[in-house]
């Protein structure tokens, strides 16, 4: 009797581990096949990230807003998975549910990215005319307190941060549509940890990389080649910090374009996007015409969401004794 208990508990021990191995096989395939289709929101995450970050804070508060921002993403995580596992369970009875969803988050980025090109030097050189853009830059500008305007800049960098992962880990879940709730959410949970650190770890990377070049300048001869590499890393990166803002603005519209051409119930833009995505033999000049498409299918939707709150709050300011 005891051998054959203990044969038995044998038998659910190794089918236990078995059951075990393989859904951590599901889960690491899974995720790597949803990171790997969610490259592009990660790149423009990053793009956006230190966008917020380069250039508006002193050196010395640039890694703890970096870590602000990373603890509110992680914030952004945990309330996101429930609500997307949640969304999963009930689509089958509305369908809508999340297309409605990916196109009120996609109306977010659009009116960010829009409001940011609307308020860049050049289209207020254009709005405005030389002159007058000569004389706004005649006068002193306000300077912002430092510390409001991190705090207001990591707000923004969070809440865009939570339309970003909303949509990985959408594209995450369509990994596992058929698995158990347990691996959608196992998947879900290592994805978006993954996301995290890969995304706000490049974004301190970024944003410190001048303070590593002095660093290799200042403790090697000069002509040896981690002198010559600091060199090289002090020339590059500020341009690359210099053009952040713009690309991260572009990021976001074309995320924004993407989510309303595949998720707005209109024929039309379906066959836009699929027009883009075959528009000439090279992958590369597919891929260019695509983005391009997608960020002016965003500015557009951005600057009629502009234009609709402007003309809103103008008539509530009529209203107003």
């Amino acid at each position: 009797m005891s051998a054959g208990l203990l044969a038995l508990l044998d038998d659910i021990a190794l089918a236990t581990q078995m059951t075990l191995a393989q859904s951590a096989d599901d889960v690491a395939m899974a995720t790597k096949s949803a990171l790997s289709k969610s490259a592009g929101v990660v790149t423009d995450d990053v793009a956006v990230g230190a966008g917020q970050i380069a250039g508006v804070v002193p050196p010395a508060r640039e890694l703890p807003m970096i870590w602000n921002i990373t603890k509110g993403s992680l914030l952004n995580k945990t309330i996101i998975i429930p609500c997307i596992l949640g969304m999963s369970a009930l689509s089958p009875m509305m369908p809508w549910l999340l297309p409605a969803v990916m196109l009120l988050a996609a109306g977010y980025l659009a009116f960010e990215g829009a409001e940011k090109t609307l308020h860049s030097a050049p289209v207020q050189k254009i709005l405005r005319g030389k002159d007058a853009c000569t004389k706004s830059h005649a006068t002193t500008p306000d300077i912002p307190d430092p510390a409001a305007l991190e705090k207001e800049r990591t707000k923004s960098a969070v809440r865009t941060d939570a339309v970003l992962s909303a949509e990985v880990m959408l594209v995450a879940l369509g990994m596992v549509t058929t698995a158990s709730l347990a691996t959608q959410a196992a998947v879900l949970v290592v994805t978006g940890l993954i996301l995290t650190a890969g995304v706000y770890g490049l974004v301190a990377g970024l944003v410190k990389a001048d303070d590593v070049a002095m660093a290799l300048q200042r403790d090697n001869k000069e002509g040896s080649f981690a002198y010559k590499l600091g060199g090289g890393i002090l020339v590059v990166v500020p341009k690359i910090l210099a053009a952040l803002p713009t690309i991260g603005t572009i990021a976001l519209l074309a995320v924004a374009g993407h989510m309303i051409m595949h998720n707005a119930p209109i024929q039309a833009l379906h066959d836009f996007a699929h027009m883009l995505a075959h528009a000439a033999h090279n992958p590369f000049l597919n891929t260019l015409a695509g983005y391009t498409g997608e960020a002016a299918v965003g500015l557009i939707a951005g600057l009629v969401i502009v234009g609709a709150l402007t003309s809103v709050k103008k008539i509530f300011q009529k209203c107003q004794p």
